[in-house]
């Protein structure tokens, strides 16, 4: 399929939306954008808040170093409710800006997926924070304009499993949403399992975005045989798969072990908050990929602390950066994507795309990039830079060793 040139697509859709004046807006000669397109307002625009913020820290950053070729950054916001229509609608609008330069995504893989087509047709750099979906890097454009600092599910899946394995667990019970997402992460569960001779699946029950209960499936795996469970949702039912699991631990008088991936902290504070009551009876812990609690590089990590401290209200403590990994991983996102457009000397979608493919090694706040990405790899973050987590009593984010 012949893909339109960037200038041709901008062209097509601004026809389309010449009466929008946001639209209108953004149209400033002296300015380059980045477009994020992320929950803002629903149940996880804590984690797109996150991102906000690190988006934000690195353009400021940036632009006090002189900017890019001769311009400034500026974010461009767009709210997509975690839903996958919304998220459509704001591409189709991002492709119709000539100097948007690059869309930054948020935490749904089910909201990202079907943004694809178009992210590729308008040739948009793609910037992936969150979304941990194996098909949102590995999804058959070429070129691919997809770049992620961020979980990969093929490497979750492991992490959770060999978690599961340390604390004495061998059948596993998945309790997953029923969308790309979920599926992503049952491949990569099954195939962790399918490495360990000791290890096995119990079962899997799929659950639907708006869920009022879990009780009957959780208590399913269990009577399957299921001596873990492990957990892949967003905060809503996110709440009602820990609700369900501890009471069945009193019901049988167990702690349960739950292994979650990470998106149940997408919903900050107010996740923690909702199920704190019962963190005493599930022993709950998840995967993320970075922490202020334990960074690589602590003189940075509390540079970036006071910089945030100071930029944003009501920080007291490192526990007051709610959904961390996703202001870590779209700060140094940014930061590569400068990289990237200073060695190409333009903005050029193609030519962006092959300088990213080969930035010399950045040390960033996550980590040390040698390289973050190559033309075989679009993903900068490998299975050492994966940890689980838990909550402190406090609802800090810690390590669980």
């Amino acid at each position: 399929m012949v893909r339109p040139t960037r200038t041709v697509a901008v062209a097509a859709v601004a026809l389309l939306l010449v009466g929008l004046p946001w639209l209108a807006d953004a149209r400033v000669s002296d300015v380059w954008y980045i477009g994020l397109e992320a929950d803002m307002s629903s149940g996880t625009a804590e984690a797109g808040q996150a991102i906000k913020r690190g988006t934000e820290l690195a353009i400021e950053e940036i632009n006090a170093a002189g900017g890019l070729l001769g311009r400034s950054l500026k974010l461009l916001v767009r709210d997509n409710r975690g839903n996958p229509a919304r998220g459509v609608d704001n591409i189709l609008e991002y492709g119709a800006i000539e100097d948007v330069i690059a869309v930054m995504g948020g935490l749904h893989t089910p909201v990202l997926l079907p943004e694809l087509p178009l992210l590729h047709e308008h040739a948009l750099i793609t910037l992936v924070p969150w979304a941990a979906g194996t098909a949102v890097v590995d999804n058959g454009y070429s070129p691919n304009f997809v770049f992620r600092v961020s979980v990969r599910d093929e490497l979750a899946g492991g992490v959770m499993i060999e978690e599961g394995l340390r604390r004495g667990c061998s059948c596993f019970g998945l309790l997953l949403e029923r969308t790309g997402w979920g599926r992503s992460n049952e491949q990569a569960i099954h195939a962790s399992v399918s490495g360990h001779e000791t290890a096995v699946v119990a079962g899997t029950n799929w659950f639907d975005w708006g869920a009022v209960d879990l009780i009957a499936s959780v208590q399913d795996l269990y009577e399957k045989g299921a001596d873990c469970l492990v957990l892949v949702a967003n905060p809503r039912e996110g709440k009602l798969a820990i609700d369900a699991a501890s009471r069945y631990g009193l019901q049988k008088g167990i702690t349960p072990v739950v292994l979650s991936h990470w998106g149940i902290t997408g919903g900050g504070v107010r996740f923690y908050e909702s199920v704190s009551h019962l963190l005493d009876q599930v022993d709950l812990s998840f995967i993320q990929s970075f922490s202020f609690f334990n960074p690589r590089y602590p003189e940075k990590a509390q540079r970036f602390f006071e910089k945030y401290a100071s930029r944003y209200p009501n920080i007291t403590g490192l526990k007051d950066i709610h959904s961390a990994p996703g202001t870590a991983q779209a700060y140094d996102l940014v930061h590569l994507l400068a990289l990237a457009v200073t060695q190409a000397q333009t903005t050029d979608s193609e030519s962006v795309l092959h300088a990213l493919e080969n930035l010399p090694p950045h040390d960033g706040l996550i980590k040390r990039y040698e390289p973050a990405f190559t033309s075989q790899r679009h993903d900068a973050l490998g299975i050492n830079s994966l940890e689980m987590y838990r909550y402190r009593g406090d609802g800090a984010i810690v390590p669980v060793r």
